[in-house]
């Protein structure tokens, strides 16, 4: 059941990476595998990616996060928008292609999720795959509390703006929380500020982390739970429950070709038909295409 909030508790839609509330230190390195039990494992066929290596930088004027899901597509918050792709030295041009109007109907009301799901130019540069080759796994099970999460993005550090994780617990899911001058009202979970009692690495969202990944697992696999949203004015970080919107995000991956693809197709049916009919052939050739 979703949980209207009703208080006063709307979020500043900025963009928003870990800060380990903890420790004076940022995680900045990917030694998450030694911090967090089984981290490496749980990817996909030979475990040869991990989340670390799925997020990355979203790049212009709103310079925030972004998660690779595979096969050439990038998800961010909405309101970072579609952009460039940097995923470690190597940058990504958006294709023009994007998806925003990703909706939750409650009660009646339907309401816009600050989710953009774009797509980059190439997998590749030279021949060489420089991009995760196992796609993340959205869940299909609502985030529920006291989940553990590993929150990863490119937030402003005391050192600048860096890749950084750390982990929280949620303590409050399923919202339909509204951003301050923004036309979205997400679903959210969330994490409260300063919950130091789980351990050190124990973190918030700051400014650049918005459109990062939360990551939990579930039995032996690791998920992409969340995107990484913003903060309230006491400091609780949200992040946009995919579960929610998994069916909407599989369906824009998995689309029939763009109209003009689908014309050029049929152009192409028209001229092989017109060879067929100046050939005289005795039968006419049957066309058939499989969904995609």
């Amino acid at each position: 059941m979703v949980v209207v909030c009703l208080e006063s508790t709307s979020v500043n839609a900025v963009e928003i990476v870990p800060y380990p509330s903890g420790s004076a230190y940022y995680n900045t390195s990917d030694n998450i595998g030694t911090s967090y039990s089984a981290w490496d494992s749980g990817w996909g066929t030979g475990n040869t990616n991990n989340g670390w290596d799925y997020v990355g930088q979203v790049g212009g004027a709103n310079d925030a996060s972004g998660v690779y899901l595979g096969n050439g597509w990038v998800i961010t918050a909405g309101h970072v928008g579609a952009l460039d792709f940097t995923l470690g030295t190597n940058t990504y041009a958006t294709n023009g292609t994007s998806f925003t109007s990703f909706s939750f109907t409650n009660a009646g009301t339907v309401y816009a999720a600050d989710l953009n799901l774009f797509k980059i130019s190439t997998t590749s540069i030279q021949g060489n795959s420089l991009l995760p080759t196992n796609n993340l796994i959205i869940p299909s099970w609502y985030t529920g509390t006291r989940n553990t999460l590993v929150m990863i993005g490119y937030g402003y550090t005391s050192g600048g703006r860096q890749k950084s994780w750390g982990t929280n617990t949620v303590t409050i899911n399923n919202l339909l929380v509204p951003l301050d001058g923004s036309p979205y009202t997400t679903v959210d979970f969330g994490t409260a500020y300063g919950q130091t009692s789980y351990g050190t690495n124990s973190a918030k969202l700051v400014v650049g982390d918005s459109g990062g990944g939360a990551f939990i697992k579930g039995g032996s696999t690791w998920f992409l739970a969340g995107i990484n949203q913003a903060n309230d004015r006491n400091g609780n970080s949200y992040f946009v429950n995919l579960a929610y919107y998994s069916s909407e995000i599989t369906s824009v991956m998995n689309a029939v070709p763009e109209p003009q693809s689908w014309t050029l197709i049929a152009l192409g049916i028209a001229f092989l038909m017109s060879l067929s009919l100046w050939r005289r052939r005795p039968k006419a050739s049957v066309i058939t295409r499989s969904s995609p």
